[in-house]
């Protein structure tokens, strides 16, 4: 059986990772009570939870999961047959913290996300995170020959006419 497995991204994001970590600490710190515990358990959610995908090219299928604490995968299989073809977007995803005196930082990540699309472009599933266009690309490629689908390019001009790679 061949499986792919990739891990997306954070389930809570960078501010709820960072958060979680700071609950963990503090639980960890006052472990000796009840809301030691409870500190542990939620910094331990918020920290070591993820998202996936994984890919059986056995038999066809694919699985979005979120992986709580880690450990407990949660998702259900489903057909890649909706799924005609492969591309690589950029993530446009950002993240904003407000500290107490009103000011706000915010991040834009500098990645890439390799989508499985449907037909109609309206379904999409993110099955690699890549930090870099070109790096993107390659994996794109070798998945597009294992999963025998096309690769699209959106990446040098979105408002253009699409061709195939």
């Amino acid at each position: 059986m061949a499986i792919i497995s990739n891990r997306i991204d954070q389930t809570f994001g960078a501010v709820g990772t960072f958060t979680g970590g700071i609950l963990l600490l503090v639980g960890i710190l006052t472990i000796n009570s009840w809301a030691g515990v409870v500190l542990v358990l939620v910094g331990s959610l918020f920290t070591f939870s993820y998202t996936g995908t994984r890919i059986n090219t056995d038999t066809n299928m694919l699985k979005q999961y979120t992986k709580l604490f880690g450990l407990f995968m949660v998702g259900d299989w489903e057909s890649m047959n909706p799924y005609t073809s492969i591309t690589v977007l950029k993530n446009n995803s950002s993240s904003t913290i407000s500290s107490q005196s009103n000011r706000r930082i915010s991040s834009k990540p500098n990645n890439y996300l390799v989508y499985m699309l449907s037909d109609d472009l309206r379904l999409r599933i993110p099955i690699l995170k890549i930090k870099t266009k070109d790096g993107a690309l390659q994996e794109a490629r070798i998945l597009s020959e294992k999963l025998v689908l096309p690769l699209i390019d959106f990446t040098d001009n979105p408002k253009d006419e699409h061709t195939k790679a």
